[in-house]
């Protein structure tokens, strides 16, 4: 969490100094500093709870390991990104604004009902003595999605003002690696 926090500093203290005169510290940075923990964090998590699946023969972390894995994946990979690009070639003529935005928001609802019934399906399956902690890795996965998709969406459509793109970055990115911490932890 402090890592979070400090990766946070330097990305607002960049913004206002330039200094560090890094571009890697930005927390909107392809494979910056802030991203590549966030790639360490899902691992671990996923990692854990794999190890977890195996050490108590439990199928609901595996579903998590999973969703965890996942998560990694589209991060890494930016499978939504290129799913939205996808599917504004594909339907050039709808009529938004950003309709890369549209696309993205179509695969994470796809991918993000996919990720919700394995989490769901995990809880239910769970024991008691597992559903507590399932619950709230539940909870917390819904924070990462509520910034990766809600506050990602509210993003967009502010990027041509410059006070307001810093915020909502700062607000996504932040958010979303705050929650993945307490997630890991």
């Amino acid at each position: 969490l402090f890592t979070d926090l400090l990766f946070t500093f330097l990305h607002i203290l960049q913004l206002a100094t330039d200094y560090p005169n890094d571009d890697h510290f930005r927390l909107n940075w392809a494979r910056g500093y802030p991203e590549n923990f966030q790639y360490i964090k899902f691992l671990w998590t996923g990692m854990i709870l794999f190890a977890m699946a195996i050490r108590d023969r439990q199928l609901p972390y595996l579903l998590f390991s999973g969703v965890y894995g996942y998560m990694l994946m589209d991060d890494a990979n930016e499978i939504h990104e290129i799913f939205g690009d996808y599917f504004g070639r594909m339907y050039p003529d709808i009529k938004v604004r950003d309709v890369d935005v549209l696309g993205e928001l179509v695969a994470m609802g796809l991918c993000g009902g996919c990720v919700l019934l394995a989490m769901l399906i995990a809880i239910y399956l769970a024991k008691s003595h597992v559903r507590s902690l399932l619950k709230t890795l539940f909870w917390l996965t819904m924070c990462i999605g509520l910034f990766a998709v809600i506050v990602d969406a509210m993003h967009s459509a502010v990027t041509h003002i410059r006070y307001h793109d810093d915020v909502f970055r700062i607000a996504e990115e932040g958010g979303e690696m705050i929650a993945l911490s307490c997630a890991a932890a």
